[in-house]
């Protein structure tokens, strides 16, 4: 069985903005329109399967803090990949060293939502599960 975890840097903080109808500051690109949250909503259920997406909402409903002493706790190999502009990266950084069995991947030049395209992530995901195939 295969036992291992994967951290898309940010997600979570994205989807809720979007699932309360909010703007989503993009830097550089301006501030996202409601239409434009429309689009993006109307693509990412039809590229994702709808029930999981609601327990990826459901699960950053409770907003309870994970704090450092269960990020230590935690015994599952998990990798994180984050762009190397996108602003939760911080975050990602502050979990290395903290995190026993983190594994960061950072894209260069990408965003938040310019990541999800590369096709490193998808890579850096096909090599982390791949050498965690027996865990």
């Amino acid at each position: 069985m295969l036992r291992c975890g994967l951290v898309l840097a940010g997600a979570r903080q994205t989807i809720e903005a979007w699932s309360r109808g909010e703007s989503v500051d993009l830097g550089d690109d301006g501030v996202v329109t409601a239409e434009e949250i429309a689009a993006a909503n109307e693509r990412l259920l039809a590229m994702n399967d709808p029930l999981a997406l609601a327990a990826v909402i459901r699960g950053g409903a409770t907003n309870e803090p994970i704090t450092e002493e269960r990020l230590r706790a935690n015994r599952v190999p998990t990798l994180a990949v984050v762009g190397e502009i996108d602003p939760v990266k911080t975050s990602v950084d502050a979990m290395v060293g903290v995190m026993e069995n983190l594994e960061v991947k950072v894209l260069p030049g990408k965003d938040h939502l310019t990541a999800v395209a590369d096709p490193a992530l998808a890579e850096a995901m096909r090599a982390f599960l791949l050498a965690h195939a027996d865990s």
